[in-house]
């Protein structure tokens, strides 16, 4: 009986829920701009860039469900093609522009279908408009070898391999994108704080003249500059020979360099030599010497300028994405009156554009942006 009690005590008992457990609260997340990545003084300037991915996170998810409804809702060619294509990061504001076939493109992506014939690349436009982030009408900032002025997406297409933004640009700089000399430029979003910066603080010395792309552009505020650095022609003879000098010690440098190297490999090492003339503080000439092996596996690179006595003054080059690089020309692509530059850059199995800039107090070249990935390595 007593044990007949005790059951029935123990079965009379009520059980206690579990709590429920409460969600957390959403946490506030605040958005960062390419001025922070841009102006950054960390190495090739990453932690800027790591941050901005980091704050972003929500975001990138909501818009990568989005793309994914969207690719759904494409008719069977345009979505078979969807599926090979990759856009750089949805909160992305700056890219690369560079001249390719006489006209000014902007990249903004990677496509690896194949894309021959009309159909396919009907489908390949369709697909694009749908889901670039990049958006028809959308105005940006060039910032190139002429200066600054506005630039309006009209359509898109695909160059070796990447998404483009066709661009519509002023007169002078479609001319110049008709000359041999490859223009570089880096393209930032004109709703972007960098932007405003830059348009806010404008060059003002009396060899920069300032106009209104309004005019060609209506619904764009932004004001062209021109850019004032009279040094983007090759110097005297004086200098030309003194560079030459720097350059030939650098070879004979590179070339006896050989001793991490396995005998197989040192017959395909390639050394090269490139330099732009520019407005580089004191500097007038900047030089390249590198060597490069095994599809870039094994490098080395040196970097100087040559101010007007002919001084050599060596660089740090901070580029996590490239170990060598072939300078095509010197610009400005941050406003602050020293040159930057474009350069091609080659790392192990990849090539590409990039631009680079430069900070003459802390003696470094920073990656800022690359492009047109695959051209060349």
């Amino acid at each position: 009986m007593s044990l007949g009690v005790f059951v029935a005590a123990a079965c009379g008992g009520q059980e206690k829920k579990p709590e429920a457990k409460t969600k957390p609260a959403p946490t506030a997340v605040e958005s960062t701009t390419f001025a922070d990545t841009l102006s950054s003084d960390t190495g090739a300037d990453t932690a800027g860039q790591n941050a901005t991915a980091t704050v972003h996170v929500q975001d990138t998810a909501r818009v990568r469900s989005a793309g994914i409804e969207q690719i759904g809702q494409l008719p069977p060619l345009a979505d078979s093609i969807a599926n090979e294509m990759t856009f750089l990061a949805t909160f992305q504001t700056t890219f690369v522009a560079a001249s390719r076939a006489k006209h000014v493109l902007m990249d903004i992506g990677r496509v690896d279908a194949k894309l021959k014939g009309n159909a396919r690349l009907a489908a390949y436009e369709q697909a694009v408009q749908q889901l670039s982030p990049v958006r028809v009408g959308d105005h940006y900032l060039l910032h190139g070898p002429w200066g600054t002025s506005d630039a309006v997406v009209t359509g898109f297409g695909q160059w070796n391999g990447r998404i483009v933004a066709k661009l519509d640009v002023p007169p002078n700089v479609d001319s110049l994108a008709r000359e041999k000399v490859v223009l570089v430029a880096l393209a930032v979003h004109e709703d972007s704080a960098v932007v405003r910066g830059d348009t806010s603080t404008a060059r003002t010395d009396s060899s920069t003249v300032h106009t209104d792309s309004s005019a060609a552009h209506p619904d764009s505020a932004v004001v062209a500059t021109v850019d004032s650095c009279a040094y983007r022609q090759p110097p005297d003879s004086t200098m030309l020979a003194r560079a030459a000098a720097v350059r030939d010690s650098l070879m004979l440098i590179l070339q006896g360099d050989t001793a991490r190297l396995p005998p197989d490999i040192l017959k395909g090492r390639k050394l090269t030599s490139s330099q732009i003339y520019g407005c580089f503080g004191a500097a007038h000439v900047l030089l390249f010497a590198n060597a490069a092996a095994d599809v870039n596996r094994y490098t080395r690179e040196f970097a100087v300028l040559l101010d007007t006595t002919g001084k050599v003054v060596p660089l740090h080059v901070a580029d996590v994405r490239f170990r060598v690089h072939d300078a095509i020309r010197a610009l400005d692509v941050d406003g602050d009156k020293v040159d930057d530059v474009a350069a091609i850059g080659r790392g192990e199995l990849t090539g590409g554009t990039v631009l680079l800039r430069l900070d003459l107090a802390k003696k470094r070249l920073s990656y800022v942006m690359s492009g047109f990935a695959w051209e060349s390595y």
